[in-house]
């Protein structure tokens, strides 16, 4: 469990981020928005520390951060990473290993044997002052350190390695969607028909989105912008990266329903009933019909149907 001071009314205070295997502090320049967003990544089994530098990349306002993720509670193994003017106090600490030049502002590498943590935004004070307990959440604050009252946080299970780009594979050569599809013949869309039936993509784990507002998936498909509404954004689990972060975009264009690739890397199969498998990649578009499955990798599957 930690421990966090309450944020005063006044400047300088940023966003804590808990989970079960994390803890990060941001800046005051960073809207909660993206607080609260991370902390819903973080609370994936399969997030690691590369996925939160992977969000700070997409969110440049996001300048000043420290991310702690534990690697193994029992043995004290931490993974660090930090940008900008936030003290970082891992009392305790045997070893380190850091990437980066000396004197760097940005920094990050493996700490073990941490018995204390603190993550402080600008200059550290003596004492924490009045704090409470946070076990999971966001809170906003400038000082997070471990509760020592509480004990130590429990054992956590190793985390996969951390990479931070999409990892090619080797696809089947299926043939490439065409630049220009010839048309084929879409779902009846006259007043009659929308009335009762319409298009439907069902995802892993039995979820149904209509495309009629478009769908975005990828390993990490976060918004630009916090004004953004118009876009449904789907987080794909990929531990081994071999699905994008900006991967896939679904939606009705014209009465027609398209998948267009985003420029992923291993490009999504689309899988059509007596039809050769084709491949979606380079950018292109192409059409789906009711029973066409769009595979991006990891066992990954998306189907087209419909729904009365």
């Amino acid at each position: 469990m930690f421990a966090y001071v309450p944020a005063e009314p006044a400047e300088g205070n940023g966003h804590a981020v808990v989970t079960d295997r994390f803890v990060c502090l941001l800046g005051e320049e960073s809207p909660g928005g993206v607080a609260v967003e991370l902390f819903r990544l973080l609370e994936r089994p399969q997030a690691t520390i590369a996925d939160v530098l992977d969000v700070f990349a997409l969110h440049g306002e996001t300048r000043r951060f420290a991310i702690v993720e534990v690697m193994d509670a029992v043995d004290r193994v931490v993974q660090v990473a930090v940008s900008g003017d936030i003290a970082v106090d891992l009392a305790g600490a045997s070893s380190t290993r850091v990437s980066g030049p000396t004197g760097a502002t940005s920094w990050s590498g493996e700490v073990r044997g941490v018995q204390t943590l603190r993550l402080t935004l600008g200059r550290q004070d003596a004492s924490l002052g009045e704090q409470l307990p946070i076990r999971r959440g966001v809170v906003r604050t400038r000082d997070i350190a471990i509760d020592a009252a509480a004990g130590s946080a429990p054992a956590l299970p190793d985390a996969d390695e951390a990479l931070l780009l999409t990892r090619p594979i080797e696809l089947p050569r299926a043939e490439p969607a065409p630049a220009e599809p010839a048309p084929a013949e879409p779902v009846p869309v006259d007043l009659g028909i929308r009335a009762t039936v319409s298009l439907v993509l069902t995802l892993p784990d039995g979820s149904e989105l209509e495309p009629s507002t478009p769908v975005v998936v990828g390993r990490r498909p976060w918004r630009t912008t916090p004004e953004e509404t118009t876009t449904f954004y789907v987080v794909a689990p990929s531990p081994r990266r071999e699905i994008s972060g900006i991967h896939l975009e679904v939606s009705l264009v014209e009465g027609e329903l398209r998948a267009r690739d985003l420029d992923s890397t291993n490009g999504t199969l689309v899988l059509t009933p007596a039809r050769a498998p084709r491949l979606l990649h380079e950018g292109r578009t192409t059409s789906l019909q009711p029973g066409d499955i769009l595979d991006l990798g990891e066992d990954y599957r998306i189907a087209v149907g419909t729904r009365a």
